[in-house]
């Protein structure tokens, strides 16, 4: 059993348990990377992938934390986290869910919105100015947002304006990886003047609707976000209990 295929078989058994994004993004870049699996019997009892001073895949059966003594980066879930001294890192804390597609509405948009698909990649410096509109401390460029149209997982139908009029006032991307299965919600976002109006709920059930082939949905994002967009997840069927540290060594 090689690396990759260990990990898509852990990922497939538990998808939020063994890696904080989708299962896509980290084969794309194992490549270069030093692994290391150890396999017993037919079980993976270890495997990891690390680049330079940086820990990017850990997972171990026995729970056994990694050693980050000297490293700069460590992608980690948070139960492998609890025995480690964490002093010298910042540390952010993602929670990462899953839909089976057991409970999806019909979408609800009030009177007088309507979807529209994006026009990718025609429209790309119209999204990330309404990605940047959203978020205090994120940055996007025309160039990143043309980047993700590149990727296996990109399906031009799973990118959506919520319009008032003619004027985009939400904004919802996804993935669907039909090698295995697997719909990411990437970016779900509404203009802060449109918020508490139902607008992510109905992009949430729009873009679950669109995945309906996909045999399950996987989103994540900040616990520490103010906008708390666990709650909406939650409330359109996701779940779980997960929670990856992001561990940047304090300079």
């Amino acid at each position: 059993m090689d690396f990759k295929t260990a990990l898509t078989e852990l990922y497939l058994r538990d998808p939020t348990g063994t890696l904080p994004n989708a299962l896509w993004k980290t084969l794309a870049m194992l490549d270069g990377m030093e692994t290391l699996l150890d396999v017993r019997g037919g079980e993976v009892i270890h495997l990891e992938a690390k680049r330079g001073r940086g820990i990017y895949v850990y997972w171990d059966s026995n729970g056994v934390p990694p050693d980050i003594e000297g490293l700069d980066f460590v992608l980690l879930h948070e139960r492998l986290a609890r025995a480690l001294d964490l002093e010298e890192f910042y540390v952010e804390r993602y929670f990462r869910l899953v839909h089976r597609g057991e409970t999806l509405e019909a979408p609800s948009l009030p009177a007088g919105f309507a979807f529209r698909e994006v026009d990718v990649p025609a429209e790309a410096r119209e999204v990330a100015e309404f990605i940047n509109l959203c978020y205090e401390d994120i940055h996007v460029g025309s160039g990143e947002v043309k980047s993700w149209t590149a990727g296996p997982a990109f399906d031009r139908s799973l990118w959506l304006w919520i319009l008032d009029g003619e004027e985009p006032v939400a904004l919802g991307i996804a993935d669907f990886d039909r090698s295995i299965g697997e719909g990411s919600l990437e970016w779900i976002q509404v203009h802060p003047s449109y918020r508490g109006r139902g607008l992510g709920k109905a992009l949430v059930f729009e873009l679950l609707r669109r995945l309906k082939d996909a045999a399950f949905t996987t989103v994540s994002g900040q616990l520490d976000n103010r906008t708390n967009p666990e709650a909406l997840y939650r409330r359109c069927g996701f779940e779980g209990n997960d929670v990856w540290l992001v561990l940047r060594r304090r300079e």
